[in-house]
Protein backbone atom coordinates (compact mmCIF):
# COMPACT_ATOMS: atom_id res chain seq x y z
CA UNK A 1 0.00 0.00 0.00
CA UNK A 2 1.49 3.35 -0.97
CA UNK A 3 1.46 6.39 1.27
CA UNK A 4 -1.22 8.26 -0.69
CA UNK A 5 -3.64 5.32 -0.42
CA UNK A 6 -2.93 4.92 3.32
CA UNK A 7 -3.54 8.65 3.84
CA UNK A 8 -6.81 8.50 1.89
CA UNK A 9 -7.99 5.59 4.05
CA UNK A 10 -7.16 7.54 7.20
CA UNK A 11 -9.27 10.47 5.95
CA UNK A 12 -12.13 8.10 5.15
CA UNK A 13 -12.00 6.64 8.66
CA UNK A 14 -12.07 10.14 10.16
CA UNK A 15 -15.12 11.09 8.10
CA UNK A 16 -16.96 7.90 9.04
CA UNK A 17 -16.19 8.44 12.71
CA UNK A 18 -17.48 11.99 12.47
CA UNK A 19 -20.71 10.81 10.88
CA UNK A 20 -21.25 7.96 13.33
CA UNK A 21 -22.96 10.10 15.98
CA UNK A 22 -26.72 10.09 16.45
CA UNK A 23 -28.84 11.76 19.12
CA UNK A 24 -31.16 9.60 21.16
CA UNK A 25 -34.69 10.72 21.91
CA UNK A 26 -35.52 8.87 25.11
CA UNK A 27 -34.47 9.04 28.71
CA UNK A 28 -34.01 5.27 28.58
CA UNK A 29 -31.03 5.62 26.26
CA UNK A 30 -28.57 6.97 28.78
CA UNK A 31 -27.92 8.27 32.25
CA UNK A 32 -31.14 10.16 32.96
CA UNK A 33 -29.77 11.99 36.00
CA UNK A 34 -27.21 13.79 33.84
CA UNK A 35 -30.01 15.40 31.84
CA UNK A 36 -33.07 15.48 34.10
CA UNK A 37 -33.04 16.34 37.79
CA UNK A 38 -36.25 16.26 39.84
CA UNK A 39 -37.14 18.00 43.09
CA UNK A 40 -40.15 16.84 45.16
CA UNK A 41 -42.62 19.54 46.23
CA UNK A 42 -45.54 19.28 48.71
CA UNK A 43 -48.36 19.14 46.19
CA UNK A 44 -49.26 19.09 42.52
CA UNK A 45 -47.50 21.90 40.63
CA UNK A 46 -49.38 23.37 37.69
CA UNK A 47 -47.73 26.48 36.22
CA UNK A 48 -44.26 27.81 36.94
CA UNK A 49 -42.02 30.77 36.17
CA UNK A 50 -38.25 31.20 36.43
CA UNK A 51 -36.95 34.13 38.46
CA UNK A 52 -33.30 33.27 37.73
CA UNK A 53 -31.27 30.09 37.11
CA UNK A 54 -32.02 27.73 39.99
CA UNK A 55 -34.82 29.92 41.34
CA UNK A 56 -38.36 28.93 40.33
CA UNK A 57 -41.87 29.91 41.45
CA UNK A 58 -44.88 27.64 40.92
CA UNK A 59 -48.56 27.23 41.76
CA UNK A 60 -50.11 24.39 43.75
CA UNK A 61 -53.84 24.80 42.94
CA UNK A 62 -55.15 21.85 44.94
CA UNK A 63 -53.17 22.89 48.01
CA UNK A 64 -54.01 26.62 47.72
CA UNK A 65 -50.32 27.45 47.79
CA UNK A 66 -47.63 29.26 45.86
CA UNK A 67 -44.25 27.51 45.98
CA UNK A 68 -40.64 28.59 45.66
CA UNK A 69 -37.77 26.28 44.71
CA UNK A 70 -34.17 27.42 45.21
CA UNK A 71 -31.50 25.08 43.85
CA UNK A 72 -27.80 25.47 44.51
CA UNK A 73 -26.82 21.94 43.42
CA UNK A 74 -28.55 18.66 42.55
CA UNK A 75 -28.41 17.68 46.22
CA UNK A 76 -28.65 21.10 47.83
CA UNK A 77 -32.02 22.79 47.41
CA UNK A 78 -34.85 24.33 49.41
CA UNK A 79 -38.61 24.41 48.88
CA UNK A 80 -40.77 27.10 50.47
CA UNK A 81 -44.56 27.33 50.32
CA UNK A 82 -46.94 30.23 50.90
CA UNK A 83 -50.51 29.33 51.84
CA UNK A 84 -53.05 31.75 50.42
CA UNK A 85 -56.74 32.47 50.93
CA UNK A 86 -56.88 33.13 47.18
CA UNK A 87 -58.23 29.73 46.25
CA UNK A 88 -56.85 27.65 43.38
CA UNK A 89 -53.72 29.57 42.38
CA UNK A 90 -53.46 28.81 38.68
CA UNK A 91 -51.10 30.72 36.36
CA UNK A 92 -48.06 32.62 37.64
CA UNK A 93 -45.62 35.30 36.49
CA UNK A 94 -42.65 37.21 37.91
CA UNK A 95 -41.98 40.86 37.17
CA UNK A 96 -40.05 43.64 38.92
CA UNK A 97 -39.17 41.45 41.93
CA UNK A 98 -42.81 40.53 42.56
CA UNK A 99 -44.76 37.31 41.99
CA UNK A 100 -48.22 37.56 40.41
CA UNK A 101 -50.79 34.76 40.08
CA UNK A 102 -54.42 34.14 39.19
CA UNK A 103 -56.80 32.64 41.75
CA UNK A 104 -59.18 30.73 39.50
CA UNK A 105 -61.70 29.67 42.15
CA UNK A 106 -61.06 32.72 44.34
CA UNK A 107 -61.90 35.24 41.61
CA UNK A 108 -58.83 37.30 42.47
CA UNK A 109 -55.42 38.34 41.24
CA UNK A 110 -52.70 37.72 43.82
CA UNK A 111 -49.42 39.50 44.42
CA UNK A 112 -46.69 37.93 46.56
CA UNK A 113 -43.83 40.04 47.89
CA UNK A 114 -40.86 37.65 48.22
CA UNK A 115 -39.13 39.97 50.69
CA UNK A 116 -41.93 39.88 53.25
CA UNK A 117 -43.98 36.86 52.21
CA UNK A 118 -47.09 39.06 52.24
CA UNK A 119 -49.79 38.16 49.71
CA UNK A 120 -52.13 40.91 48.53
CA UNK A 121 -55.46 40.01 46.93
CA UNK A 122 -57.10 42.11 44.23
CA UNK A 123 -60.78 41.04 43.84
CA UNK A 124 -61.95 41.02 40.21
CA UNK A 125 -65.11 43.12 39.62
CA UNK A 126 -66.91 40.38 37.64
CA UNK A 127 -68.25 37.69 39.95
CA UNK A 128 -67.11 34.10 39.26
CA UNK A 129 -64.87 35.29 36.42
CA UNK A 130 -62.49 32.32 36.94
CA UNK A 131 -59.20 34.01 35.96
CA UNK A 132 -56.84 31.62 34.20
CA UNK A 133 -53.83 32.84 32.20
CA UNK A 134 -51.91 36.03 32.92
CA UNK A 135 -48.98 38.04 31.59
CA UNK A 136 -47.39 40.91 33.50
CA UNK A 137 -45.60 43.95 32.13
CA UNK A 138 -43.44 45.72 34.72
CA UNK A 139 -43.60 49.50 34.92
CA UNK A 140 -45.43 52.36 36.58
CA UNK A 141 -48.12 51.26 36.78
CA UNK A 142 -47.59 47.51 36.46
CA UNK A 143 -49.89 46.01 33.83
CA UNK A 144 -51.42 42.65 34.71
CA UNK A 145 -53.30 41.16 31.77
CA UNK A 146 -55.43 38.07 32.35
CA UNK A 147 -58.16 35.93 30.83
CA UNK A 148 -61.54 35.26 32.41
CA UNK A 149 -62.66 31.70 31.71
CA UNK A 150 -66.06 32.21 33.37
CA UNK A 151 -66.53 35.89 32.59
CA UNK A 152 -65.74 35.54 28.86
CA UNK A 153 -63.65 38.70 29.12
CA UNK A 154 -60.10 39.92 29.00
CA UNK A 155 -59.00 41.75 32.12
CA UNK A 156 -56.37 44.38 32.87
CA UNK A 157 -55.24 45.31 36.37
CA UNK A 158 -53.12 48.46 36.63
CA UNK A 159 -51.22 48.62 39.93
CA UNK A 160 -49.25 51.61 41.17
CA UNK A 161 -49.29 50.56 44.84
CA UNK A 162 -51.25 48.29 47.18
CA UNK A 163 -53.83 51.02 47.66
CA UNK A 164 -53.70 52.55 44.18
CA UNK A 165 -54.94 50.34 41.37
CA UNK A 166 -57.65 50.18 38.71
CA UNK A 167 -59.49 47.59 36.65
CA UNK A 168 -60.43 47.37 32.98
CA UNK A 169 -62.47 44.48 31.63
CA UNK A 170 -63.17 43.84 27.95
CA UNK A 171 -66.09 41.54 27.09
CA UNK A 172 -65.66 39.38 24.01
CA UNK A 173 -67.98 40.08 21.07
CA UNK A 174 -71.40 38.43 21.26
CA UNK A 175 -70.45 36.18 18.33
CA UNK A 176 -67.97 34.37 20.61
CA UNK A 177 -69.88 33.15 23.69
CA UNK A 178 -68.36 30.51 25.97
CA UNK A 179 -64.89 31.01 24.48
CA UNK A 180 -63.35 29.21 27.51
CA UNK A 181 -60.46 31.70 27.51
CA UNK A 182 -57.24 30.11 28.64
CA UNK A 183 -53.86 31.79 28.07
CA UNK A 184 -52.65 35.30 27.27
CA UNK A 185 -49.42 36.93 26.05
CA UNK A 186 -48.56 40.60 25.61
CA UNK A 187 -46.92 41.33 22.26
CA UNK A 188 -45.66 44.42 20.51
CA UNK A 189 -47.45 47.61 19.58
CA UNK A 190 -50.63 47.28 21.56
CA UNK A 191 -51.24 43.61 20.67
CA UNK A 192 -52.63 41.26 23.32
CA UNK A 193 -52.77 37.63 22.17
CA UNK A 194 -55.01 35.03 23.79
CA UNK A 195 -56.36 31.53 23.25
CA UNK A 196 -60.06 30.70 23.06
CA UNK A 197 -60.32 26.89 22.86
CA UNK A 198 -64.09 26.98 23.35
CA UNK A 199 -64.50 28.62 19.93
CA UNK A 200 -61.41 27.06 18.28
CA UNK A 201 -59.66 30.41 17.91
CA UNK A 202 -56.47 32.34 18.46
CA UNK A 203 -57.45 35.88 19.40
CA UNK A 204 -55.88 39.31 19.28
CA UNK A 205 -56.96 42.42 21.15
CA UNK A 206 -55.80 45.98 20.49
CA UNK A 207 -57.02 48.17 23.37
CA UNK A 208 -56.24 51.40 21.50
CA UNK A 209 -58.85 50.61 18.83
CA UNK A 210 -62.28 51.90 19.70
CA UNK A 211 -63.96 50.07 16.82
CA UNK A 212 -63.47 46.31 16.42
CA UNK A 213 -60.54 45.90 18.84
CA UNK A 214 -60.90 42.11 18.71
CA UNK A 215 -59.70 39.80 15.94
CA UNK A 216 -60.25 36.03 15.90
CA UNK A 217 -58.41 33.51 13.75
CA UNK A 218 -60.12 30.14 13.41
CA UNK A 219 -57.97 27.05 13.90
CA UNK A 220 -59.73 24.24 12.05
CA UNK A 221 -60.80 21.46 14.42
CA UNK A 222 -58.37 22.95 16.93
CA UNK A 223 -58.34 24.13 20.52
CA UNK A 224 -55.48 26.63 21.00
CA UNK A 225 -54.26 26.40 24.58
CA UNK A 226 -50.96 28.04 25.62
CA UNK A 227 -49.57 31.01 23.68
CA UNK A 228 -46.21 32.80 23.54
CA UNK A 229 -44.91 35.67 21.41
CA UNK A 230 -41.51 35.70 19.72
CA UNK A 231 -40.28 39.25 19.18
CA UNK A 232 -37.17 38.23 17.24
CA UNK A 233 -37.61 39.93 13.87
CA UNK A 234 -41.27 40.26 12.93
CA UNK A 235 -43.65 39.37 15.72
CA UNK A 236 -44.51 35.67 15.52
CA UNK A 237 -46.97 33.80 17.71
CA UNK A 238 -46.64 30.17 18.77
CA UNK A 239 -49.33 28.15 20.48
CA UNK A 240 -50.11 24.59 21.47
CA UNK A 241 -53.11 22.84 19.94
CA UNK A 242 -53.79 19.61 21.86
CA UNK A 243 -56.92 18.87 19.83
CA UNK A 244 -54.81 18.48 16.68
CA UNK A 245 -51.73 17.20 18.55
CA UNK A 246 -49.52 19.99 17.23
CA UNK A 247 -47.60 23.16 17.90
CA UNK A 248 -48.57 26.01 15.59
CA UNK A 249 -46.80 29.14 14.37
CA UNK A 250 -48.89 32.15 13.35
CA UNK A 251 -47.61 34.92 11.08
CA UNK A 252 -49.87 37.99 11.30
CA UNK A 253 -48.07 39.66 8.37
CA UNK A 254 -48.50 36.95 5.72
CA UNK A 255 -51.20 35.40 3.56
CA UNK A 256 -50.43 31.85 4.68
CA UNK A 257 -50.76 32.65 8.32
CA UNK A 258 -50.57 29.26 10.06
CA UNK A 259 -47.74 26.75 9.96
CA UNK A 260 -48.41 23.53 11.85
CA UNK A 261 -45.87 21.19 13.43
CA UNK A 262 -47.54 17.81 14.13
CA UNK A 263 -45.92 15.94 17.00
CA UNK A 264 -44.24 12.60 16.26
CA UNK A 265 -46.46 10.58 18.61
CA UNK A 266 -50.26 10.47 18.48
CA UNK A 267 -52.22 11.86 21.45
CA UNK A 268 -49.19 13.59 22.99
CA UNK A 269 -51.37 16.41 24.27
CA UNK A 270 -49.08 19.46 23.92
CA UNK A 271 -49.82 21.73 26.86
CA UNK A 272 -47.58 24.65 27.81
CA UNK A 273 -44.71 26.24 25.87
CA UNK A 274 -41.83 28.69 26.24
CA UNK A 275 -39.54 30.42 23.73
CA UNK A 276 -35.80 30.63 24.37
CA UNK A 277 -32.68 30.72 22.22
CA UNK A 278 -34.68 30.70 18.99
CA UNK A 279 -36.32 27.39 19.97
CA UNK A 280 -39.82 26.56 21.15
CA UNK A 281 -39.93 24.28 24.20
CA UNK A 282 -43.15 22.49 25.14
CA UNK A 283 -44.65 19.93 27.50
CA UNK A 284 -46.87 16.97 26.60
CA UNK A 285 -49.59 16.33 29.14
CA UNK A 286 -50.53 12.86 27.91
CA UNK A 287 -47.25 11.93 26.23
CA UNK A 288 -45.20 12.59 29.38
CA UNK A 289 -42.48 14.14 27.23
CA UNK A 290 -40.80 17.50 26.87
CA UNK A 291 -40.03 18.67 23.35
CA UNK A 292 -37.99 21.20 21.43
CA UNK A 293 -39.02 22.70 18.10
CA UNK A 294 -36.48 24.43 15.89
CA UNK A 295 -38.51 26.81 13.68
CA UNK A 296 -35.56 27.23 11.31
CA UNK A 297 -35.16 23.54 10.46
CA UNK A 298 -38.76 22.54 11.39
CA UNK A 299 -37.21 19.75 13.44
CA UNK A 300 -38.86 18.42 16.62
CA UNK A 301 -36.97 16.40 19.21
CA UNK A 302 -38.50 14.95 22.36
CA UNK A 303 -37.26 13.64 25.69
CA UNK A 304 -39.34 11.11 27.61
CA UNK A 305 -39.86 11.97 31.28
CA UNK A 306 -42.45 9.27 31.94
CA UNK A 307 -43.58 10.51 35.36
CA UNK A 308 -47.20 11.44 34.76
CA UNK A 309 -48.73 14.63 33.40
CA UNK A 310 -46.37 17.46 32.47
CA UNK A 311 -47.91 20.93 32.61
CA UNK A 312 -46.03 24.23 33.08
CA UNK A 313 -42.68 25.04 31.48
CA UNK A 314 -40.14 27.88 31.50
CA UNK A 315 -36.48 28.28 30.52
CA UNK A 316 -33.78 30.05 32.52
CA UNK A 317 -30.93 32.20 31.21
CA UNK A 318 -28.52 29.24 31.29
CA UNK A 319 -30.80 27.12 29.10
CA UNK A 320 -32.20 25.00 31.90
CA UNK A 321 -35.75 23.90 30.98
CA UNK A 322 -37.97 23.75 34.08
CA UNK A 323 -41.04 21.51 34.15
CA UNK A 324 -44.04 21.06 36.43
CA UNK A 325 -44.62 17.32 36.91
CA UNK A 326 -48.20 17.62 38.06
CA UNK A 327 -49.13 14.06 39.00
CA UNK A 328 -45.64 13.19 40.23
CA UNK A 329 -45.53 16.15 42.60
CA UNK A 330 -42.14 17.36 41.37
CA UNK A 331 -40.39 20.25 39.69
CA UNK A 332 -37.79 19.04 37.19
CA UNK A 333 -35.04 20.68 35.19
CA UNK A 334 -33.95 19.36 31.78
CA UNK A 335 -30.36 20.42 31.29
CA UNK A 336 -28.05 21.00 28.32
CA UNK A 337 -26.95 19.23 26.16
CA UNK A 338 -30.59 17.94 26.40
CA UNK A 339 -29.96 14.67 24.52
CA UNK A 340 -27.46 11.88 25.02
CA UNK A 341 -25.37 10.83 22.05
CA UNK A 342 -24.66 7.28 20.98
CA UNK A 343 -21.36 6.58 19.23
CA UNK A 344 -21.78 3.88 16.59
CA UNK A 345 -19.05 1.27 16.10
CA UNK A 346 -16.88 1.63 13.04
CA UNK A 347 -16.78 -1.44 10.81
CA UNK A 348 -14.12 -1.70 8.10
CA UNK A 349 -14.15 -4.41 5.50
CA UNK A 350 -11.14 -5.19 3.34
CA UNK A 351 -11.31 -5.84 -0.39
Amino acid sequence: MNRRLAYAMMLTVAVILGMGVVGTLSAADGDVDSLLVEYPVPGNPHHLVVESPGHVWFTLPEQNMVGQLIVTSTVDYQVFTYTTTITEPYDIDYAADVVWFTGRAGNQIGRLDPETGIITAFPIPTADSQPTGLDVVAGTPTQVWFTEFGGNKLGELLVTSTMEYSWHEYPLPDAYPNAALQDIAVGRLDHIWFTAPGVNCLGNFQPSLWIDPFDFQLVKDGAPWAVEVSTTGNETIFFTDPANNQVVRYYPQTMHQFLSYPLPFNDSGPYDLAIFGGKVWFTERQGQRVGRLDPVTNHIREFSVGHGELLGIDVDADGGVWLAEYTAGKIAVWQPPYFHFLYLPLVLRGG
